[in-house]
């Protein structure tokens, strides 16, 4: 499937790299340590979870959009006040919400949803007509929650989700720089990614004209050129193609896994010391009317079967959230990507590193590779999150005695306007000042020890320990890298991070000479103490 769309977007995988937790390690009982750690662990499933108590989070939803909004919670566990509200034009209305498990932000434009389940791609549906879109909200048992931004389904509403904390922002996900909500209706329709159009663009409205959605291959497949011509090559490959599957499951407790297989005609086998995984050919290829079954490439969710050592087989689904669905999700994540070739040996450990370029080759999503360009700051397919950064973090327990995100903002776009540039103030790159911390930076990149990084306005070396600012320590794991005694001024101290092309932030308020709370541009919250520091970014 040779996809035409631009490929202006080239290094968002090296996203993946950046994700924080901050524990005391090494140094002085009142040096604050600052750990990093890639977003390998989230499988993209749906988090099963529990309340949130107390005061609640507050939600901010700005209307920039011309036209009357409504909005609509939806979700389990819920309780949020107020619900079901519609904000003119030019207004905004805050919510606070203080329970969900998993749920969703549903806007629409003119008119209010008539279910808390709105289908966009069944015609029978009352409101398949209306032009609407939703944020995703999820909350683990532990208390952690994320919210974010989907294009899965359909692209319909350009939007900004922004967090903070105490009036600062640290997330800001939206469209790319420069683009408008136009502008992506244009690169999904324009650029010759669609073999059906008829079959994606749903026109409703007002006037019966307007484009009220573009349904994603996950709902409409049957719009987009299929894999199944490439499966073909891929399995008929003179040299044999074959797969090698590596990993961590983070579950409990965490377990690692290597499987190694091949691509026939009859489907994907991958084996590992103690069973097998084998993805049948059919749940990969097109199938018309059946996206349970089938298209499983596109949906990321086709059965999948394991095969014991006696040759049992047990049909497994990605919703199972176990290491097997870990294993399926890396796969097919890599065929969005175009990261599987015919007749070579295909190593996954090698797609998630920083020299890794999505979206090459001539088989691969160009959907998501469209919302990667132009709306940079949703999922474009369901395992996005697998190979880089698009969850706003909510940090831990909604309650009076964390430090978290307290606020998340939601804007809603009109189409012809571009998001304005995201630019927090505060204490640029202090060279001086107490307290002092230590920032730990830890990644899932096996070549990270080769890699240079600018942290404050210093270059660092992957693999390294530093002191600030650049007096060399030691050598390190080759995956991390580690610069001790940063130091910080009373108030926001803001520090420049960039690795691989792409620019970062990272927060740290200080207070009469203690640290109130530290993030990152990227998704984050924190707990700060004198002896210990927990910051969980994009987790």
């Amino acid at each position: 499937m040779k996809m035409t769309a631009k490929r202006t977007w080239y290094k968002l995988c090296l996203m993946l790299l950046i994700s924080f937790v901050f524990v005391l390690a090494g140094c002085s009982s009142d040096t604050p340590t600052f750990a990093t750690r890639a977003n390998t662990g989230n499988t993209g499933l749906t988090n099963t979870g529990l309340t949130n108590s107390s005061s609640g989070l507050k939600i901010t939803i700005k209307n920039n959009s011309g036209r009357t909004a409504y909005v609509k919670f939806t979700g389990d566990s819920l309780a949020v006040d107020p619900n079901d509200v519609s904000i003119a034009s030019g207004g905004s209305t805050d919510f606070t919400l203080t329970s969900v498990s998993s749920g969703r932000i549903y806007i629409s434009y003119d008119k209010a949803l008539s279910s808390d389940a709105p289908d966009g791609a069944n015609k029978t549906d009352p409101d398949y007509l209306t032009r609407f879109d939703k944020i995703e909200l999820s909350y683990n048992q532990g208390g952690g929650g994320t919210a974010n931004l989907t294009a899965v389904d359909f692209y319909a509403i350009p939007m900004i989700l922004e967090t903070s904390i105490q009036g600062t922002t640290i997330e800001h996900l939206t469209l790319a720089d420069g683009q408008t909500g136009s502008g992506v209706d244009t690169a999904i329709t324009g650029t010759g990614i669609l073999s059906d159009p008829s079959s994606a663009v749903i026109k409703g409205g007002k006037n019966g004209t307007e484009t009220v959605r573009i349904l994603s291959p996950v709902k409409s497949p049957q719009a987009y050129t299929s894999f199944d011509a490439y499966l073909d090559i891929l399995a008929g490959s003179k040299t044999p193609t074959t797969l090698s599957i590596s990993g961590t499951f983070y579950g409990t407790p965490s377990q690692s896994y290597t499987y190694t297989g091949t691509i026939d005609t009859t489907g994907i086998t991958l084996n590992s010391a103690s069973n097998a995984i084998f993805l049948p050919m059919s749940t990969l290829k097109y199938n018309s009317s059946d996206s349970t079954s089938h298209n499983g490439i596109y949906t990321c969710n086709s059965p999948y079967y394991t095969i014991d050592k006696n040759k049992n087989q047990v049909i497994h689904h990605v919703a199972d959230n176990d290491i097997y669905a870990a294993v399926y999700r890396d796969l097919v994540t890599g065929f969005n990507l175009g990261f599987v070739k015919p007749g070579i040996k295909n190593d996954s450990t090698g797609w998630w590193q920083s020299t890794s370029i999505p979206f090459q080759g001539t088989s691969y999503n160009g959907y998501a590779e469209v919302i990667a360009n132009n709306y940079r700051g949703a999922y474009g397919f369901p395992f996005t999150d697998r190979y880089t950064h698009i969850l706003a973090d909510l940090g831990g327990k909604i309650d009076t005695t964390t430090i978290t995100i307290d606020t998340m903002t939601i804007t809603i776009l009109d189409d012809n306007t571009s998001p304005a540039p995201y630019n927090p103030q505060g204490i640029s790159n202090p060279q001086t000042g107490t307290p002092k911390f230590n920032l730990v930076l830890i990644t899932s990149d096996a070549n990270f020890a080769n890699t240079t990084f600018t942290f404050d306005t210093h270059t660092y070396n992957g693999g390294n320990a530093y002191e600030f600012p650049t007096k060399w320590i030691s050598s390190v794991d080759v995956k991390s890298a580690q610069v001790n005694d940063v130091p910080t001024q009373n108030g926001l101290n803001i520090y420049s991070f960039l690795l691989g092309g792409e620019k970062y932030s990272v927060f740290v308020q200080v207070d009469n000479g203690t640290v109130s709370w530290g993030s990152m541009a990227g998704g984050a919250s924190a707990k700060f103490d004198a002896k210990k520091i927990n910051l969980y970014v994009g987790l």
